[in-house]
Order: structure tokens, then C-alpha cells, then sequence
């Protein structure tokens, strides 16, 4: 994803160099980025499938209709929030002033392609209502949840990762409405701002997103009010020739641990670190593992954390009365998925005892195929562990390895053909 991410800029950049947009990636005082004019030669967009060609015909009748006023951004921003989402393969989308749907709409364009939905908040139950209406008229209000009241005070209650949030509504509020999203916005994320034109920007927002080593600013100045284009970094550290993510653990490190140079992993039950751009779905994962407490591997995992299957390991159950509590298939983000859930009401069908030892190495084999996992251990020529209906079915994602204070070395991963 971070690829296509990266690819989108490159043609934000080719644009530029041709004389389609004209972007400034700082601000020059504090009055932000100069104003600059973009010529106006852009075609009308096309429609590749029925439902696309519905909702660009109600963008369509929404700007040529004065009474269906309050279009919050224009085309060439409303297309730029489109394909910067779609990029992004955004799940989850954040808007901050809905107006009568408009830009709420070009969003709706990409969320229909990427499996996402858009939460926008608006102040005005007049517009509101207007924007439910067009929504619907358009096919995509089950994408779409209107939120009316004041955003500063709703958004507080968010506790799930955010892709893209949007902010058009009090410019002023820009710089509350950033504290309190940022953290929740995945590494990879964007945060777009609309009216970045001068004299329109609060310095103290400007200030924010381009001071700050962990966010990359650009600011694109086209016929439009102008977008603010902020990229949330990733955390990455490189292992084995690979580079890996470590957004979702709290510490990451490549160390000498008993003989062999390992990836030491701590954090907790987020603590997922994992491969880019790896669409897996059936094969083997394999890994050398020493540890105390949880620890093991992730596979079919989403980008941002919030969905993984996984098989780890407890070392300090084994040879213990909690013996057959030793190795455990879960998954991240499903209530049905946790530990606790399937033992209770599965027992025994989902864990099982396996001869390891504290802080000792030992070698972990996944065998994955369809909606079934193997689990061997060390040399053992019979798994350990089958799984034979995994809960998320049949699905594709990322390979990685999880653990709580882990050592990890020898990750192989091999595709089916």
C-alpha cells in the first residue's frame, strides 16, 4: 500500500512538471503557502461502472443546480480527495465538515472501490439533512454516516485507526481537530486540509504539520481553495535484507540474543511487525522464536493492525499443569477471536500443549491452505495444531511476526503457487 501510496506523489509530481498543478511543499511565513493559479484544461470525469456514473451524475447536477449551494471543495480538490484515498486503499474515512455532501461524495468514489466507509460531521442539521438526501440519491449512503453536532467534542469518543481524515469546517479548529486525530491515524495515513490558500491558513496549524519530524507536508495549490497534504510516517528497521514495519510495537530492535542476530520485539497485544506489500494468502510461514511470554506469527494481516489471524506461543505454560494452554490460534480484532472466547467456548480445539522452553529457541511452521492452518514445532513431522476453519475464512494480507517481549530470527515465508 505504501507503494501506491508513493506512486500517487510521483504523479502529483508529473503533473506539476507539466503545468497541471502547481505545488509548494512549505509555507513562507506564517501567513502559509503563496497562492498560485493552475490553467484550466481538465476533462470532465469519466465513469467506468454504473455505479460510479450515479454518483458522478449527482456531483454533476450539484454543481450546476445554485440551489443545492454550500459545494465545499472544488473539482479539481474533489477528484485530488478521490484518488489520494483510493491510493491510500482507505477503510476508514474522518471528514470534518460535510456540507451538503459534495466532497463527501468524491470520497464515496473511492470508498465503493476500496471497501471503506466515510464518518463526516456537520454542524448544521439544515445541511445535514441535504447531504443524507444526496447521498442516497447518489446509491451511496450505506457508505456513509452523517454525524451532526460539534465535531470537536464528538470525535473524542474515536478509538479505531483512521486512514484519511478531512478537515473543511472552522479554520481555526484546524489545530484541535489535528491533536486529537493524529493519534489515532495510522503510519502510512494522510491528513488533508482544505483552504490552504493565504490569508485562509491558522499559522499555528501550518506550523504543526511541517515542524513535526514524524509528518511529511506538501501543499497543492490548484484552481480550488488548496489542500494541505500530510503523510503520517511509518516506522520501519531493516532485518534479514528486508525492511519491516514497526508501527504497531512499542519498541523494535535488531540484537544478538543467544547465538543468533534477532529482531527483539516488545509491546503488547498490538505488537505486530510485519513485511510491506505482501498480499498472502496459502503457503508456509516459518521462524526461530525465543521467548518468554507471548509470541509467534501473524499472516493474512491488514496493514493497520486491526484484523490479524495469528498462532503464537505462551514458553512459561509449557510443562506446567497449563501444559496443552501452550500454543494458541487467535485473531486480532474479531470478538469471536480471542483467546478467552474460544476457549471458553471451544475448549481444546484451538490450543494445545507443545515442548518449548523459556527464552530457548525453538523453530515455529505454519502450513496455511484454504481456511486451514498446521502448526509444527521444532523438527516434528505432525503438526502440533490443526486448524481446519479459521475464523476469517479464505482472505489475503500481511506476514509478520508478534510478540510481547520477543526474539525472532530465520523469518522465511513461501507462497503456494
Amino acid at each position: 500500500m505504501l507503494k501506491r501510496i508513493v506512486l500517487s506523489f510521483v504523479g502529483i509530481i508529473l503533473l506539476a512538471s507539466a503545468g497541471l498543478i502547481i505545488a509548494q511543499e512549505r509555507s513562507r511565513g506564517s501567513g502559509g503557502p503563496t497562492r498560485a493559479e493552475a490553467p484550466s484544461i481538465e476533462n470532465a470525469p469519466l465513469a467506468k461502472l454504473d455505479a460510479e456514473k450515479k454518483i458522478l451524475s449527482v456531483l454533476d447536477e450539484m454543481g450546476k443546480d445554485r440551489s443545492r449551494r454550500y459545494l465545499s471543495v472544488s473539482l479539481s480538490d474533489g477528484r485530488l480527495l478521490r484518488q489520494l484515498t483510493e491510493a491510500a486503499g482507505a477503510k476508514r474515512v474522518i471528514e470534518i465538515g460535510t456540507s451538503t455532501g459534495y466532497s463527501g461524495l468524491w470520497f464515496a468514489l473511492a470508498l465503493r472501490s476500496t471497501g471503506g466507509k466515510l464518518t463526516t460531521h456537520e454542524i448544521d442539521p439544515g445541511r445535514a439533512r441535504i447531504a443524507r438526501d444526496n447521498f442516497k440519491r447518489a446509491g451511496v449512503d450505506d457508505l456513509i454516516t452523517v454525524v451532526v453536532g460539534d465535531a470537536h467534542e464528538a470525535v473524542k469518543q474515536y478509538k479505531d485507526p483512521i486512514d484519511v481524515v478531512f478537515l473543511d469546517a472552522d479554520k481555526d479548529g484546524y489545530i484541535d481537530y489535528l491533536n486529537k486525530l493524529l493519534p489515532l491515524v495510522r503510519p502510512g495515513g494522510l491528513i488533508l486540509a482544505h483552504n490552504m490558500r493565504r490569508p485562509s491558513p491558522d499559522p499555528r496549524y501550518i506550523e504543526a504539520v511541517t515542524k513535526n519530524p514524524r509528518l511529511d507536508t506538501s501543499f497543492l495549490l490548484m484552481d480550488g481553495a488548496g489542500v494541505g497534504v500530510t503523510l503520517k510516517k511509518r516506522k520501519t528497521v531493516r532485518f534479514e535484507g528486508k525492511q519491516w514495519i514497526t508501527d504497531l510495537a512499542k519498541e523494535v530492535a535488531v540484537e544478538e540474543f543467544k547465538g543468533k542476530t534477532a529482531l527483539h520485539v516488545r509491546g503488547a497485544e498490538q505488537s505486530y511487525v510485519y513485511l510491506p506489500g505482501i498480499d498472502f494468502q496459502d503457503g508456509t510461514i516459518e521462524v526461530d522464536i525465543a521467548a518468554r511470554v507471548f509470541s509467534g506469527i501473524g499472516f493474512r494481516g491488514r496493514q493497520d493492525g486491526a484484523r490479524i489471524e495469528k498462532v503464537y506461543f505462551r514458553p512459561f505454560n509449557a510443562g506446567t499443569a497449563k501444559h496443552q494452554n501452550t500454543v494458541q490460534y487467535a485473531v486480532i480484532g474479531r470478538g469471536d477471536g480471542t483467546w478467552n472466547y474460544l476457549r471458553k467456548n471451544f475448549p481444546g480445539k484451538y490450543e494445545t500443549g507443545a515442548d518449548i522452553k523459556v527464552f530457548e529457541w525453538f523453530h515455529a511452521k505454519l502450513v496455511i491452505s484454504g481456511m486451514e492452518v498446521k502448526v509444527y514445532v521444532n523438527d516434528g513431522v505432525e503438526p502440533v495444531l490443526v486448524v481446519d476453519n479459521m475464523l476469517d475464512g479464505i482472505s489475503q494480507g500481511t506476514v509478520g511476526v508478534w510478540g510481547w517481549d520477543s526474539y525472532f530470527a530465520n523469518f522465511r515465508y513461501t507462497p503456494s503457487e
